[in-house]
This record gives structure tokens, sequence and C-alpha cells, in this order.
């Protein structure tokens, strides 16, 4: 059965053929998008979102987190003032004892 939805939406919306509600991996030959983010297809989740399997769409980072992988806390870069240093996927406002701060890489 073919979709009604503009390409890469395998399902939409039923009025809006190009506002996704889940996506094609591929399409033919073509490589696909297969990510849905804010109602499109992409290639990859943008800079501060993660991919949510159980949820099937990109999802923002936990505020501490400038970008995160697997889920919102698993940050995997940090910035900002009030939690700048990264230690085992988690925003700091301070390394811990035993940890030096490294400001230009930002992690303990």
């Amino acid at each position: 059965m073919k979709s009604e939805c503009s390409y890469p939406c395998n399902t939409c919306e039923l009025d809006e053929p190009t506002i996704c509600l889940s996506c094609y991996e591929t399409q033919g030959q073509e490589l696909g998008l297969p990510f849905l983010q804010l109602g499109t297809c992409v290639a990859e989740c943008n800079f501060g979102r993660y991919y949510n399997t159980d949820e099937q769409h990109c999802e923002l980072c936990d505020d501490n987190c400038y970008d995160c992988q697997a889920s919102a806390d698993n940050c995997v870069v940090c910035g900002g003032t009030e939690f700048p240093y990264l230690l085992q996927n988690e925003c700091l406002d301070d390394c811990p004892f035993g940890y030096i701060n490294s400001f230009p890489a930002k992690q303990c």
C-alpha cells in the first residue's frame, strides 16, 4: 500500500502530507531520513537532541547538556556558566576532589 504522504514521511497528518508522524529508513536506492524531528524526517537529530527509541523521535537534551546521546541526561557536551564541566556523561558546576578543571575542553 502506497503512502499518501510526501517523501520522506512514512505516515503523516491526515490533511498535511508534509507533516511526518513516522519516517522511512530507505526509499529505493536513496538513503533514508529515519529520524523524526518536529514533524520532519532528518538523517540525524540536531545538536542538542537525541533519538528517543521508545517515542521514535528526536527530543531535547536536559537543560544542563549542550548535546547528549541515547538519553536526555547522557551528556556528551556541556556548556554555559552554571554546569560547564563534563564528567562521566554528567554536567557539573565544578569538578569533584581529585579531578582538575580542564577549561578549554570543559572536562574534569
